[in-house]
């Protein structure tokens, strides 16, 4: 399967996620049998439980789309759930993330650096067609869609940042799921409104362009705080609003060496008007190690920089860099069919 610049996907949820579950086969037949370890854990059995009926309450299309990726991969449905359940067994590779969004009067443009242990095999740029509208999405077998980039029909623009955060709340639902509402959104309001009241067991952080501006979200648990981003705005992989638990990171992350240092070279450029070239310049800094670097590259011996994506609401246009295809596409926001 020509997997570049994108794959193309129809039909209800049930049927996308058979889909993905053939794309993805391999790779969710592995981690199922490594799952199976974590099923027989009595604690975890249960805790799974009460999960898996909070979904189906709360989210029975996505749950819908999880079960057609586990009979599309040919494996069991409760333990492919369970895989995707990874704030319960706690045992899920962190992602490394950087994100860039300026606002400079009417003109705004973003940049997203996807990290992680990313390869052919596990990850794909798809375009899914459901109920009349269309979303694009950089999709991996251990999330649904929305947990990196991506686009829609209605001109929303986003990007997600995995958050560190010290204890989860292994018996609430995923962040998966709430992930998956926020990208077929149409508005601002309407995100905001799916945002009124919900319950994960983790958090996370969007950068949206919709309705002409520019926002930063970030939640956790049952909380969110929307901000309209004027200026020069970055984030990577911990919180900054100080009514979270700002700055909490393990070790052996760089997420605030990484925070940082963007800052520091939006500061060496001075004022200026930016573009997305500024953008990658930036998002491709790199020094010796992992932890003194922005992009990450095989030799580091960590997770890879994957992909790097640029908007510019002024052409409307998103530039994908695939490292993993070593390829570029260009994407027009109001012309992809």
């Amino acid at each position: 399967m020509n997997r570049f610049p994108y794959i193309n996907i129809e039909g209800n949820e049930y049927e996308l996620g058979v889909q993905i579950g053939k794309i993805f086969q391999e790779d969710i037949q592995e981690n199922v049998e490594f799952i199976k370890e974590q099923m027989k854990n009595p604690y975890i059995k249960k805790d799974f439980d009460l999960i898996k009926s909070k979904i189906e309450n709360q989210y029975p299309e996505q749950l819908q789309h999880v079960f057609g990726r586990a009979d599309g991969a040919g494996v069991n449905r409760d333990l492919y759930l369970l895989f995707l359940c990874y704030e319960l067994w706690e045992d899920r590779d962190p992602e490394h993330c950087s994100d860039i969004m300026i606002r400079q009067g009417d003109h705004i443009v973003m940049g997203h650096n996807e990290d992680g242990p990313y390869t052919k095999r596990n990850s794909a740029f798809i375009k899914y067609n459901i109920d009349g509208m269309y979303f694009f999405d950089y999709s991996t077998p251990d999330a649904l869609a929305g947990a990196s980039f991506g686009f829609n029909s209605y001109g929303l623009v986003y990007s997600m940042n995995y958050m560190y955060i010290e204890n989860m709340r292994r018996t609430e639902i995923p962040v998966w799921f709430l992930a998956r509402q926020i990208i077929t959104c149409k508005s601002i309001s309407e995100i905001k409104k799916k945002l009124e009241s919900f319950e994960i067991a983790s958090g996370f952080h969007f950068n949206l362009f919709i309705d002409g501006k520019a926002y930063s979200i970030e939640g956790k648990f049952n909380r969110a705080e929307i901000v309209e981003v004027d200026g020069v705005f970055v984030h990577t992989n911990h919180y900054v609003n100080e009514s979270f638990d700002e700055g909490y990171a393990p070790p052996e992350a760089n997420t605030l060496f990484r925070y940082a240092k963007m800052k520091a070279l939006f500061t060496k450029k001075g004022i200026k008007r930016y573009t997305t070239d500024d953008i990658e310049e930036i998002l491709s800094y790199r020094a010796e190690s992992y932890y003194n670097s922005i992009l990450s590259e095989e030799d580091m011996k960590r997770n890879i920089t994957a992909c790097t994506v640029l908007f510019d609401s002024a052409t409307k246009t998103i530039k994908l860099i695939n490292r993993v295809e070593n390829k570029q596409h260009l994407f027009l926001l109001d012309a992809v069919k």
